[in-house]
């Protein structure tokens, strides 16, 4: 049993419980200057202020309305159930350790956590997107980063994990979601099928900037793909040419060009077979992305586009397997 005194962090989404959760929760999503990129002009922070509250105001009714169908966001849920999953993996090995759940956009904040934690612990701090954007796991350090230093005065020493996807045990555990669903196809009887991988968007702009994600995210469909057809092609040599594979992007908000194609694009031109397999990539719980877009508005417009039969892969939520890739992961940044 390991002595030394040990803190992780899971930073995270976040999401609104209610619909009075809804609100609070837009406004701080849209006035996160790491979400909505505003050019360095004199008053830019009462200019996303005030473009922030236009933003909401406009979409307030109809979140609430699709939080609604869905029984409100369960990703905290399912965060909290991971980070308890995670600690008593981590019990396991050491006497002392402790894991903490920060959200970005929802309580528990980081204001709120920080204050409580001992630094002169191993912190860990490692964020629940698998694939690094500022807008996602950077925000959340950085979040995380001004907190620290409204407690303890500057940023104290830890140990960050950024991008992980391309972790073997992550990969693996993707692969078996994937798999599971791709037999059930097969042993349907369907001969062929659009394999539609879906990402959360994210403006064209950070991508030119010099944002990671669109890397991470086309590295990691690419694996998948690449896995998919081999497990395919021992079933049915023909499967190769009649499984099509496509990458897209959903969530767009606002009018600007966001990472093509889009999710609803791809829907509207790929209905050439009966059989639609959706991928989430970019998740390890269900929340709104899914939970709705997916399930609800993709699968009724792919319906309406002339597909026949409708299958998505599953993602983690409350899987320990998720729990035991994080600790895989955090073993490779030095937790022994």
């Amino acid at each position: 049993m390991k002595n030394r005194p040990i803190t992780v962090v899971l930073c995270h989404f976040g999401g609104p419980t209610k619909a009075d959760e809804v609100g609070p929760f837009l406004s701080r999503l849209f006035n996160d200057d790491m979400v909505i990129s505003l050019p360095y002009v004199p008053f830019r922070g009462a200019l996303l202020s005030l473009l922030a509250k236009r933003i909401v105001k406009k979409r307030l009714e109809e979140t609430i309305g699709n939080y609604e169908k869905i029984g409100f966001s369960p990703i905290n849920k399912y965060t909290d159930i991971q980070a308890d999953h995670l600690l008593n993996l981590l019990k396991e090995e050491h006497s002392d350790v402790e894991v903490l759940v920060v959200n970005r956009y929802t309580a528990p904040f980081a204001a709120d956590v920080v204050k409580n934690i001992d630094f002169n612990r191993k912190v860990y701090t490692l964020t629940l997107y698998p694939h690094f954007a500022h807008a996602t796991s950077g925000s959340a350090f950085r979040d995380f980063d001004r907190a620290c230093r409204e407690h303890h005065g500057d940023v104290p020493s830890q140990c960050r994990v950024y991008s992980w996807w391309h972790h073997e045990s992550y990969r693996e555990l993707c692969w078996g979601f994937m798999q599971e669903q791709l037999k059930k196809i097969v042993d349907a009887g369907h001969k062929s099928c659009q394999v539609v991988f879906s990402a959360h968007g994210l403006p064209q702009k950070y991508v030119l900037r010099g944002d990671p994600y669109y890397i991470d995210i086309r590295a990691h469909f690419d694996y998948l793909k690449e896995r998919s057809l081999e497990w395919l092609a021992e079933k049915d040599s023909s499967f190769a040419k009649s499984f099509e594979f496509v990458l897209s992007f959903q969530s767009r908000v606002g009018a600007g060009e966001w990472i093509r194609p889009y999710t609803e694009d791809v829907l509207e031109t790929k209905a050439q077979d009966e059989t639609l397999l959706m991928v989430p990539i970019s998740f390890v719980s269900d929340h709104i992305e899914t939970l709705y877009e997916m399930d609800m508005l993709y699968k009724d417009m792919a319906f309406e586009g002339g597909f026949k039969h409708y299958f998505r892969v599953s993602v983690p939520n409350e899987d320990q397997k998720l729990a035991k890739c994080l600790r895989d992961v955090l073993r490779t940044y030095g937790l022994d």
